[in-house]
């Protein structure tokens, strides 16, 4: 209208122009090329835009709808390196913490270096093993990671880790592997641990229940046979089986009291009591069986004691040798041997034979005079005393035919020159006093009577008795 030609600028639209504002300010809504500012076009619109880096980048510091890039916007630059201010690992648009992406738009994993959310600790490694797990939680003990980054001594060493509070296992809640010595017992190893190695207080240096019949000699045992048989060498307490500790140990004693008394049914020898032992038993009275009045542990039947452990007495019919001159036993008197067991004195003719050549020192048993030819009379000697000779008078006494122990056979010895068998011959007769004269030495087969007069002992020839005279 003032007759100049157009030109843009000049406020008015023209042909080819989009917009004309009348000035050449690029940073309104009409740039000064007569474009409508836009978006993109490079230059920031005042009031609108923040930003316009002119590229179609939304990456970038400028956002393709011309704002800034900031974290929290939903979109990751990807025009810097992580050393650079303003560095994306992600952009979800929001400042939440432990979405997986932080208020700084760093990725929130474990490993990273730095404690995210819901991390306790982050080593930016992947060791499960060290002070911070590959989980990223601080390691402790029972979270089933061995940790192998101390030394043993320090806090928090581990020798293992098996996550439970069992504590009778490999592995104690301490993470120290389980030992003897710990006073925690370990089920199928241990079978006692008390906390030390003392030995002899009911569990060893090995942890072992120190118990008898465990098969091991533990402190306080002499032995340990491992079984419960109480009647071998080794008692169930654990003792060496001994005379007198009360068990009968099998095919060692016949018996075992567990005392020291002598005189009961079980010796201290532990052997059963009986006659004969030379122990007299004490435990029993008068009419009990396995009573002894006596015990002189022999076999000898003249002594005090007899072969039955009862004492010797007159009427028992055995001769108490030194005491009793007979025994045949009864009390009754008239009868050859009177109650108290002396010799009733025998004539003559009580002794003499009806057949003319034998005497009887002892009916049926001791009979002197073989034959009619060696004929054996008894005749009075006058003042209570008789002489037993052989009626030649100048031969040796002799046994008769039926001789000692009538029925054993034909016995024709010769009675030997000593004094026991004068002695015995008068007793017999009911005469305390003897002597008699004897032979030379001849050739026959000699004989000792016995002190019983129930048998007799053969001796080699020698000197015999020609006659004995008795006399009380």
């Amino acid at each position: 209208n003032n007759c100049q030609p157009a030109t843009c600028g000049d406020g008015a639209v023209q042909e080819g122009e989009r917009c004309d504002d009348g000035n050449d300010i690029d940073t309104d809504a009409c740039l000064s090329t007569c474009a409508p500012a836009t978006c993109g076009d490079g230059v920031i619109w005042d009031g609108e835009e923040t930003c316009d880096d002119g590229n179609s980048n939304a990456r970038d510091a400028c956002t393709s709808s011309c704002d800034l890039a900031a974290c929290g916007d939903g979109i990751q630059r990807n025009d810097i390196t992580p050393e650079q201010d303003g560095f994306e690992e992600c952009d979800d648009g929001n400042d939440e913490l432990g979405d997986g992406c932080s208020d700084h738009c760093l990725r929130e994993v474990c490993g990273n270096g730095r404690v995210d959310h819901g991390e306790a600790c982050d080593d930016a490694n992947q060791a499960d093993n060290d002070a911070c797990t590959s989980s990223c939680f601080i390691a402790r003990c029972g979270d089933s990671i061995q940790r192998v980054d101390i030394a043993e001594g320090e806090a928090g060493f581990e020798t293992c880790d098996d996550g439970n509070r069992e504590q009778t296992d490999a592995c104690l809640n301490n993470c120290l592997a389980a030992a003897c010595g710990d006073q925690h017992v370990q089920v199928g190893v241990e079978t006692c641990d008390d906390g030390n190695a003392d030995v002899g207080d009911g569990c060893d240096a090995q942890c072992r229940a120190e118990v008898c019949g465990n098969n091991r000699v533990d402190a306080g045992e002499a032995c340990d046979d491992g079984n419960r048989v109480d009647t071998d060498a080794c008692t169930n307490a654990c003792a060496v089986a001994v005379c007198g500790d009360g068990t009968v140990q099998v095919g060692v004693e016949a018996c075992d009291d567990g005392n020291q008394v002598q005189t009961d049914a079980c010796l201290n020898t532990c052997v059963v009591a009986r006659c004969g032992d030379a122990v007299r038993r004490g435990d029993l009275v008068a009419g009990q069986a396995g009573y002894e009045a006596c015990d002189d542990g022999n076999q000898t039947q003249t002594d005090a004691c007899l072969n039955s452990c009862a004492s010797a007495r007159c009427g028992d019919a055995v001769v108490h040798a030194g005491v009793e001159s007979c025994d045949d036993g009864n009390i009754d008197a008239g009868d050859g041997c009177s109650a108290n067991c002396v010799n009733e004195a025998t004539n003559c003719t009580q002794i003499n034979d009806p057949n003319g050549y034998q005497v009887i020192i002892v009916p049926g048993r001791v009979v002197l005079g073989p034959n009619n030819t060696h004929a054996v009379r008894c005749r009075d000697e006058g003042g209570g005393r008789i002489r037993i000779y052989e009626t030649s008078d100048f031969d040796c006494l002799r046994f008769a035919p039926v001789g000692v122990f009538a029925g054993r056979g034909p016995y024709s010895q010769s009675i030997l020159a000593v004094t026991e068998n004068r002695v015995r011959i008068c007793n017999a007769l009911g005469y305390a006093n003897s002597n008699g004269a004897s032979t030379g030495v001849n050739g026959s087969t000699e004989a000792v009577i016995d002190a019983d007069m129930n048998g007799f002992t053969t001796a080699p020839p020698g000197v015999d008795w020609l006659w004995i005279d008795c006399w009380n």
